[in-house]
């Protein structure tokens, strides 16, 4: 009886042993997960402030964007009436998505004007000369001091209510035909909407995200060009016109970081619905911008 009870004391010490053990196993698995897990969100967070730092500028800089009692009206320029509809069409769509505000395709009040041209030097020379105010300038040098740092096969300008507003109140973008003819006609029409629905840097590469800004370069983050809006450009436009409503409205990049890195953890990116069916078959279309 005693060795009955002796046996049994030893059962359920190994047993108790066993169940510490696994415990402990948990444990230590639980944290292994919690300490991955956080590295991830720690990684992902450097990652959005380097998107939105290179993207828009430094932390405390305010981005423009475009206010609700502005909608976006877009007119094409030098482009065939099937491509600019499409253009104007995409950016729409774009915009929609990411909530800022977005007039009818058949609007009368432009805001947004987009000129496509085979004569890009000329074309800025003559907009400095004899069109400085329309961009917001006040003197043409000052115009020509702005132009002197034009990279790439297009230039946007930004132009606000007054100097100490950061609401838009409307963007003209000059397009060099020639450098663009070979871009897809839905990369390209993305890329404008980009850079049209919020005041963003258009001669960065930013090989650790995906974004069709590096659309220019050629260059995706997996090597490979982009050709269309990536889920973290949608992100980030919607993080813009998210943290730019209210009256306590603060669309610094640190805040639109803070409102990305929220949105990726609140939840999954969603799929984005398709366009209406006509527009879509103008994107199934091959022939090349014009």
């Amino acid at each position: 009886m005693r060795a009955f009870r002796t046996a049994k004391v030893l059962a359920l010490g190994c047993a108790l042993t066993l169940l510490a053990s696994c415990n402990s196993q948990w444990r230590s698995a639980q944290s292994s997960t919690s300490d991955a897990e956080h590295r991830a969100a720690v990684a992902q967070a450097q990652i959005v402030d380097s998107y939105v730092r290179t993207v828009g500028g430094a932390p405390r800089s305010r981005l423009l964007y475009w206010p609700s009692d502005n909608p976006i009206c877009t007119r094409v320029f030098g482009q065939s009436p099937a491509w600019a509809d499409y253009i104007k069409a995409r950016i729409r769509y774009d915009g929609l998505i990411a909530e800022a505000p977005m007039a009818r395709l058949k609007c009368h009040d432009v805001t947004l004007q987009i000129v496509f041209t085979d004569q890009f030097d000329d074309a800025i020379q003559y907009l400095a000369k004899n069109k400085a105010g329309v961009f917001g300038y006040k003197r043409d040098y000052q115009m020509w001091s702005d132009l002197a740092t034009v990279k790439g096969p297009l230039h946007v300008w930004y132009k606000s209510y007054d100097d100490d507003d950061f609401m838009i109140a409307s963007v003209i973008i000059v397009v060099d035909k020639d450098q663009t003819r070979t871009l897809g006609p839905t990369a390209l029409a993305d890329y404008l909407a980009l850079v049209s629905l919020a005041q963003v840097k258009t001669d960065k590469y930013l090989p650790s995200a995906p974004t069709i800004l590096n659309l220019i370069s050629g260059r995706g983050a997996d090597g490979a060009s982009p050709t269309e809006l990536s889920d973290w450009d949608r992100l980030y436009l919607k993080s813009i016109y998210g943290v730019g409503r209210g009256p306590d409205a603060d669309t610094t990049n640190d805040r639109v970081a803070q409102r990305m890195q929220s949105l990726l953890l609140r939840r999954p990116l969603a799929p984005q619905p398709p366009m209406s069916a006509s527009n879509s078959s103008i994107a199934s279309m091959s022939t090349p911008l014009q």
